[in-house]
């Protein structure tokens, strides 16, 4: 990926970012960090049920519900999300990490 596309997929990723916000802000007006991450909870455990039974539909739908409430709960917290993946990144790069499928470290 050249500089160019990946300004171009990071002004993406934050127009993104800003508009699940903006609906989050305007849907769930007395929402909070604990309702967010209560309900992510939840999804995640939706979205390894619909890994689990095959269904193609529903688990991408799930994965999203992941990254909105994801959003929803850096918003929270003033956390800049793009920022704080891009840092994790670079940490766990740095990192050994086992090769047998599970995402373990070391």
């Amino acid at each position: 990926m050249n500089d160019e596309q990946r300004a171009a997929l990071d002004k993406d990723g934050v127009d993104l970012i800003d508009d699940i916000t903006l609906w989050q802000h305007e849907t769930f007006p007395d929402g909070t960090v604990y309702g967010a991450i209560d309900h992510l909870v939840e999804e995640v455990h939706e979205l390894r049920d619909a890994i689990r039974d095959n269904d193609d539909i529903g688990y991408p739908m799930e994965l999203a519900d992941v990254c909105l409430l994801t959003v929803a709960g850096a918003d929270h917290v003033n956390c800049d999300l793009m920022e704080a993946a891009r840092h994790k990144l670079a940490i766990n790069k740095q990192r050994t990490w086992a090769k047998h499928g599970t995402y373990s470290k070391h």
